[in-house]
This record gives structure tokens, sequence and C-alpha cells, in this order.
């Protein structure tokens, strides 16, 4: 019988170095990612995935086109309609969409807290900040906030009514628990961005209720009258304080007195209006002005809203380059052949180029360089803007006698790009690259759309025919003769 002998055991494997290392280096990795997670969520944007899981479950109709939804707002940004467009804004930005889903804006921003202040046809958005108000906290924003509770004050009974004051004391305080119990927050009568969002939720449904948010009610405000109108006013002038101290300091209570009538009587001398204490149109319209200027931080003591700061040019900084940012970037709203700035305070080549557009439009010495006429000229375009939409001045030229193609330049080109531009912004079916001396290949692209809009065969080139009809069209939009178009007029983004 042969003797069992026990099987040797198999050699033990050594372990593979390099996948040690791999495997320490991975789990590493997740740790470290895990704590920046939770270290920074909060500077963290996750509204790319979040709209990616939003859009991929949505139903669409037999066009092809997404249907109608609601949007969970909780995060930092969500959706709206702004007119006929979808507007969707977000700490990366704002975006504009038109019914068939085509983008024509995208300005990219960074806002920690973004909030979008919306109406029918115009909108802003802006930065909440990210300071958390309690007992003790003070300034402009307690004012707002209280102004808003005050507001929800007097269509919801359980909110008790504040003082606005700019001081965040107990009667704040109660109010904000009375505020956060009724919507289900949790009531520490602290206010962080989810109670900062809610509250201002609240109050622009209350303002929508109630019509076009901070649209001229339609008839004069005096002395006497009472309601939300003139608390509005009250609260218009105190804010505007802040910036233009030697202004009265009313109270916002509503009623119209003789506190409230020196005031906007200091106001309009101070604005140079007849200083009859009674807000009409002109009065209530340069309030909000001022009012959305220091909103935006774009006014000093030192100047009133539209007045000329001195030159400014590459290189310049400051309120006063925020300021020209800001009504290059309405402009750019209005019309897509400015191009769209940051609102920084530094004047680069972006504002740069934007300067040099606005001033080929409107006529002016190109050289992005903003002295007097260039400031008065676009502070009196947005002026235009916010009351009654576009006013473009343009001096008409004739048919340079042989056709514009590719690789043609000069004034004809310009002029025939500002109107093909133009027409473009009214018409979805037709393209354009934007105002240029030089005709390209985008050109003879949008003058092909162009052609296909009116009738005319679609060469690419700028004959009698296409252009006599460009200018006829163009001329009529430029002017505000005709208002056609899907989109009309409803893309700013200005304050309310």
């Amino acid at each position: 019988m042969e003797e069992l002998r026990p099987i040797p055991p198999a050699p033990k494997k050594r372990p593979n170095p390099i996948l040690r290392l791999l495997a320490f280096l991975l789990t590493l990795a997740l740790l470290l990612g895990a704590v920046a997670l939770v270290a920074y969520r909060d500077r963290i944007n996750l509204d790319a995935i979040k709209r990616y899981f939003t859009y991929r479950s949505l139903e669409r109709s037999d066009s092809g086109q997404i249907d109608s939804f609601q949007f969970d707002s909780s995060g930092r940004g969500g959706f709206s309609s702004l007119g006929d467009d979808l507007m969707v804004w977000s700490s990366a930005g704002v975006r504009l969409y038109s019914p068939s889903g085509v983008e024509y804006l995208n300005d990219a921003l960074s806002l920690l807290h973004p909030v979008a202040d919306i109406r029918d046809n115009a909108a802003v958005v802006y930065d909440a900040g990210g300071t958390t108000l309690r007992v003790g906290s003070r300034g402009s924003a307690v004012e707002q906030l209280q102004f808003w509770l005050n507001t929800i004050s007097q269509y919801v009974s359980s909110i008790p009514s504040v003082t606005v004051d700019g001081v965040y004391g107990s009667g704040t305080a109660a109010a904000v628990r009375a505020f956060q119990q009724r919507y289900g927050l949790d009531p520490d009568g602290v206010v962080g961005e989810l109670t900062w969002n809610a509250i201002y939720a609240q109050y622009r449904s209350i303002q929508v209720d109630n019509g076009i948010p901070n649209a001229y009610p339609g008839v004069p405000l005096r002395e006497g009258d009472t309601g939300q109108n003139v608390r509005l006013v009250q609260f218009w002038l105190k804010i505007a304080r802040t910036v233009y101290t030697g202004l009265n300091n009313p109270s916002v209570d509503g009623i119209f007195g003789p506190s409230t009538r020196r005031a906007v009587a200091a106001f309009q001398r101070y604005f140079g209006r007849t200083d009859d204490g009674v807000v009409g149109r002109t009065t209530w319209n340069k309030l909000r002005e001022v009012y959305t200027d220091i909103a935006n931080d774009l006014l000093s003591s030192s100047l009133r809203p539209g007045d000329f700061p001195g030159t400014l040019r590459r290189g310049s900084t400051g309120r006063a380059v925020r300021e020209l940012q800001y009504y290059l970037y309405l402009m750019h709203s209005y019309d897509a052949s400015i191009p769209s700035v940051s609102i920084d305070g530094n004047f680069g080549a972006g504002t740069e180029s934007a300067v040099k557009a606005f001033q080929r439009l409107f006529g002016l010495t190109a050289d992005g360089v903003v002295g007097r006429a260039t400031w008065d000229t676009l502070y009196a375009q947005v002026n235009r803007l916010r009351l009654s939409g576009p006013v473009v001045s343009l001096t008409r030229m004739d048919y340079p006698g042989s056709p514009l193609v590719i690789g043609s330049t000069g004034d004809a080109v310009l002029y025939y790009t500002t109107l093909l531009a133009r027409i473009a912004y009214y018409y979805d079916d037709v393209s354009s690259p934007g105002v240029t001396e030089e005709y390209t290949e985008d050109v003879a692209a949008g003058t092909r759309t162009l052609q296909a809009l009116l009738g005319l065969p679609q060469t690419g080139i700028v004959d009698a025919d296409t252009w006599t009809a460009a200018e006829s069209l163009g001329l009529a939009l430029l002017t505000n003769a005709i208002s056609i178009g899907a989109q009309q007029e409803t893309g700013a983004v200005e304050g309310d």
C-alpha cells in the first residue's frame, strides 16, 4: 500500500504592489472627495446635474417640444416664464430660451445666492448675499426683509407688522418666527437662505396677484392716500437715503402723511423735478430707477443715475464702470448686436468691445472710450428701453451700387448687418452674426435666411432688391413702426 502523503499547500502569491498602491490612492481620493463635498457643499453648483435629471424625465409633445413643467427651485436657481420665453437662472448665470427651445441669451455670472425678480416682460437676477440675519443684524438687507414681512402681514393676520428701520430686534424676530410657523419652516427666528427665499416668494406672489409688480398705479399718490403703493414709495425713499444721506427718512407705514410728502419733495428737488410732494408717473419711475441702481451697487453718494462720471476707458475700475456695464447689459438684452458684458466694475476687453458695438450702432466714434457723448447717448437709450422699448437712431444709406458679396468691407456692410441683426432679433427664422464691417460667410448665411423670409432668391448676395427689402423692414423695426416676432421685446433683464 502506498503511503499517503499530505498535499503541500499552494505557495502564497505575493501581493502586487502596484495594485495595492492604486487601491490606496482610490480610497484616499474617495475619502478626500467626500470631505470636500461636505466642506464646500454650499459652493458646489449641481444645477447642471439637477437640470439633466429634470429634463430627461419630461414628456414631449408630438412635435418633439417639451411639455410645460414645474421645477423645484429650492436649490440655487430656477426656471420661470418670461413673456413667451423661458428664463433659467442659477449661481452660474442667466439664460433665455425661445418657445421653440432656441437659446438666445446666455450670460455667465457668479452668484452665491441668486434671486430672480420677474414681471411679465422683464426680470432682474441678483445675488441675495450669503449673510444670515438674526437679532442684532443691521442694514439695508434687514430693511428689505422688514418691508417684505410688512407687506405679507397685510394679508396674513398671524404675522405681525414690524417697523422698517434696518434693525433686527425682537419684533422682527417674532414676525420671522410667525412666518416660519405659518409656512412649515423651522421657527428659530433666524433668516437663512431657505427662510429668505420663502419670504420673498410670498411677497412676489402677493405682488403678482395685485397686478404687474411695481408698475405705476395709474393715478398720482398724494397726501391722504394709504395702501401698499404708498408703502412701496416710502420704502424706496428709505433705500435712496442709504446712499443720498441728505434725503428724508419716512416711516414705512402705508400712510401718505406730511412726513412722506416732505420726503417726496426732497427727493424731487435732489433729482431735478418739480417739488410738489406728489408721486406722479415721472417721480415713480425715478424712485424705481434709483432703488434698482442701489440694489445693483451702481451708485455713489456723489453721483445720481446717469451723471457723467468722467471719461472711462480700458483699465478703469469702480462703481462708474459697474453702472456703464449695467446699461450695456440692458442694451444687449434688447439688441444682440451689442455683446454681453459681466457687471464686475473692471473695464476690460469685453466691455471695450460692447462699447464699440454701441458706438457703431448709434453713429458715434467707435474708439471704445466712454466720453460724455457716448455716456449721455447710452443713458438716454436705456431710459427709453425702460419705459417704452428700444429706440435706435440710424442714418440711412443708399444702395452702394454693386452687390455685397463675401469679402466686401466698409460702411455699407456695417449698415446692412445692423439691419440684419435687428431683423434677426424679431424673426426666429433669420440668423445674424452681429454688426460687422466685413461680409463673411456667416453674413451670407444670414442673408439667405432673410431672403427666404422675404420671398427673394436665396443667393446670399445683397443685390439691390435684397438691400431695399432689408432696409424697409429693418428701419421699420428699428424705429418701432412695427413690432413683430416670437421674441418681441421680452428679454430685458431690468430692475423693478
